[in-house]
């Protein structure tokens, strides 16, 4: 392999890897470059989660080569010349050249990495990247870390109709986004995305692009801008979460600036421990009071007052890092929240235009006191 390359180029590709940071295969520590037809393709994979960047290049000679991420990362970000050179030599050595800098680095055998699949068949949809990254991280939050059930701990991806839906929940606070769009998806389908993918996903979804959404073979493969990002999905059924969801009806209803609530939730959360991550949340007299104790610590209490609030009393538990983590997902200021069923769980349901944004949070325990 012989090619000359501009260093934006390679550094911008490069930085979109992802690269198994403990595992004891040596040859994922590295990435896959592939020349030809003046193109340059980059390849990382962990095994669950692969990056192929495609890339301009002047390809002077075809080939392949794997190299280190971590030190071709650091050559490529220090060197100060534009154009960078890098040619094979024996023994899957490499030469990487530009103006007066010059490395040999060592690599490994390229027919040695790991083959990516990709995902035979039609696509399933098309979605603009912006959208599908805020679907992402609207709900991504509520998703179960090293539950024992393994379909709680990534999103519900599902896909009927004209509706694109991601859910997520780790069954005390439940988080969706839908999506309307203007044509039927090529196929209905229900599948479980890991949360490691849902933050890969996340992180490589930053310039505005269509991305085309394909599904098979328990994996799932997104094709935006010259990339091509293909994971493994959680092998699984997602629970039927629209069958847990009580009655919402309009009875008791609190309309509130968000921040206020947000801010207050938070001062009050700073008395509240690991161990005992709950506030109480009560309205009373046409008053907000929420308040923290946590033994051997100490205790925090705010109120706020002359709320716009139409319904009974009550007074429950609310885990304080669930409480926050939807208030700071609510791009919108003015926000109802209806509290229903007996035990006054709370839900908040925003719609606008072809999104809508729900969230459905359970009291940890009834404060009867």
């Amino acid at each position: 392999m012989n090619i000359v390359i501009k260093k934006y180029l390679l550094l911008e590709s490069l930085q979109l890897s992802i690269i198994s940071q403990k595992s004891l295969i040596p040859i994922l520590s590295n990435v896959l470059l592939e020349a030809g037809h003046n193109i340059l393709t980059i390849t990382s994979t962990d095994l669950d989660i692969s990056v192929k960047c495609r890339i301009e290049a002047d390809v002077i000679e075809e080939g392949s080569v794997t190299l280190p991420f971590k030190k071709l990362l650091d050559i490529i970000r220090e060197i100060p010349e534009e154009d960078i050179t890098i040619k094979e030599k024996d023994n899957f050595h490499v030469s990487i050249t530009s103006g007066k800098s010059f490395f040999n680095i060592a690599g490994l055998n390229p027919n040695d990495y790991p083959i990516i699949a990709d995902i035979s068949g039609d696509r399933c949809f098309s979605i603009l990247s912006s959208i599908f990254k805020k679907m992402i991280k609207k709900m991504a939050f509520a998703a179960a870390i090293e539950d024992p059930r393994r379909v709680l701990n990534g999103g519900c991806l599902n896909a009927k109709g004209t509706e694109i839906t991601i859910t997520a929940t780790d069954g005390f606070v439940l988080s969706s986004a839908k999506y309307k769009m203007s044509e039927n998806v090529s196929k209905d389908v229900r599948v479980v995305i890991p949360n490691k993918t849902l933050s890969e996903f996340m992180r490589l979804l930053r310039d505005e692009a269509m991305v085309d959404v394909y599904l098979g073979n328990n994996q799932i493969m997104l094709i935006f801008n010259d990339i091509v990002v293909t994971s493994r999905l959680i092998d699984g059924s997602f629970p039927d979460y629209e069958s847990f969801i009580p009655n919402i009806t309009r009875d008791n209803v609190l309309h509130i600036k968000n921040s206020v609530l947000l801010n207050t939730c938070k001062r009050v959360s700073i008395m509240v421990s690991e161990d005992v991550n709950v506030f109480n949340f009560s309205i009373i007299n046409n008053i907000i009071q929420i308040a923290s104790f946590t033994p051997g610590l100490g205790e925090a209490k705010e109120n706020i007052i002359d709320i716009d609030y139409k319904g009974e009393d009550f007074s429950v538990v609310y885990n304080s890092k669930h409480m926050i983590n939807v208030l700071r997902n609510i791009d919108i200021e003015e926000i109802d929240i209806l509290f229903i069923s007996k035990a006054m769980a709370g839900v908040i349901d925003i719609k606008d235009d072809n999104e809508e944004y729900f969230y459905f949070i359970i009291p940890t325990v009834e404060d009867n006191k």
